[in-house]
């Protein structure tokens, strides 16, 4: 059973990229975190509950202004 992931963090905090810790894929786990390093982003390996608790928030971070149609 996967018990863990790695989550990929932006520099205000927000999770940006999620990766499931499943031994049957070490490859593609390691190329999703070397990814996640080459975009600049800070790496952390939590439970799957920390997972979830972290991406049920929506950055507010990074909003784009909403152009004016007129």
């Amino acid at each position: 059973m996967t018990t863990h992931a790695y989550i990929g963090i932006k520099a205000c905090g927000c999770v940006q990229a999620v990766v499931v810790d499943d031994p049957k894929y070490p490859k593609d786990t390691a190329r999703s975190v070397s990814d996640f390093i080459k975009d600049g982003l800070t790496v952390e390996r939590v439970t799957m509950a920390v997972m979830r608790e972290k991406l049920k928030t929506k950055c507010q971070h990074e909003q784009k202004p909403v152009s004016d149609a007129r």
